[in-house]
């Protein structure tokens, strides 16, 4: 059987506006999963933070005068020390 143009008519899927890149918004089982939270820690205290801009703003109202700390961790128990 041969459909001739004028017998053809668009699925209902295949009509209306294209569809977002963000598939998402119709099909959020299509989301690429979330990346790894990273935590950025505060070296003066223990508050931790979601973004590096939110780290650099608690350091300079919270800690303004403190020099920085580098501390050491012992890979095999975990114990902290300020000079290797």
């Amino acid at each position: 059987m041969v459909i001739e143009l004028e017998e053809w008519a668009p699925m209902p899927w295949q009509m209306g506006p294209p569809l977002p890149k963000s598939m998402g918004i119709y099909w959020p089982w299509l989301k690429a999963p979330a990346p790894p939270e990273v935590i950025y820690s505060c070296p003066y205290c223990e508050a931790e933070f979601a973004t590096e801009a939110e780290l650099q703003a608690h350091i300079a109202t919270a800690h303004p005068a403190e020099p920085p700390q580098i501390i050491y961790m012992c890979p095999y128990c975990g114990a902290k020390f300020s000079t290797m």
